[in-house]
């Protein structure tokens, strides 16, 4: 497939929905170093093209003086449960299959 045109984006966790990803975890915000934060109408996500909902970066956390381990242990905990889901088409306006996920505990 081409280019997704990403016309509906749902991020929610117990319920409570939110456009801002880091908004469905009790990290700091100051921890994060990328995020999406869903704005606009719509979003164009071209043939292997990668976007990161969160990332959370080692070196980026210690400058901040905080733990890294405490955090992405945090992060591993409150990612159960999170709902994403994303409706979109091709660039000639036909619908695609929404796509969804929802996050569960990993096995330790």
């Amino acid at each position: 497939m081409g280019t997704a045109v990403i016309k509906g984006i749902e991020l929610k966790k117990s319920g409570n929905q939110t456009n801002d990803f880091r908004k469905l975890f009790s990290i700091p915000e100051n921890s994060w170093t990328a995020w999406s934060n869903f704005m606009e109408e719509k979003y164009y996500l071209k043939s292997g093209e990668v976007r990161f909902l969160g990332r959370i970066e080692k070196n980026d956390v210690e400058k901040m003086k905080l733990n890294y381990e405490e955090i992405m242990n945090c992060f591993e905990e409150e990612l159960s449960g999170i709902e994403i889901k994303f409706e979109y088409e091709d660039v000639f306006g036909n619908k695609q299959k929404t796509y969804k996920r929802l996050f569960v505990p990993r096995q330790k």
